[in-house]
């Protein structure tokens, strides 16, 4: 069964870095789509999955900090949060 999931997950994650390397961003310029991404990416970091062959999906992150000046902003709350907060 763990076998099949990493199996579906990079198939799944080999269709976005496809898409990423073609278009740029999901629709061609950044949207809530690549938001959405780089929060799935969030989650699969927390695993022992290898991201290592798909740097576009792995960088998504970095590229919409400079693309996206609100996501930068939102960045920088999530950080402030959990220091108030004392999360890790």
């Amino acid at each position: 069964m763990r076998e099949r999931s990493r199996e579906l997950l990079s198939k799944s994650l080999q269709y976005a870095e496809t898409r990423l390397v073609d278009r740029g961003w999901w629709l061609g310029t950044v949207s809530i789509v690549d938001v959405y991404l780089d929060w799935a990416i969030s989650v699969v970091r927390r695993t022992d999955f290898d991201l290592s062959r798909f740097r576009k999906l792995d960088e998504i992150g970095a590229r919409l900090v400079d693309g996206l000046p609100a996501y930068r902003r939102m960045q920088e709350e999530e950080v402030r949060s959990r220091d108030e907060l004392a999360l890790p």
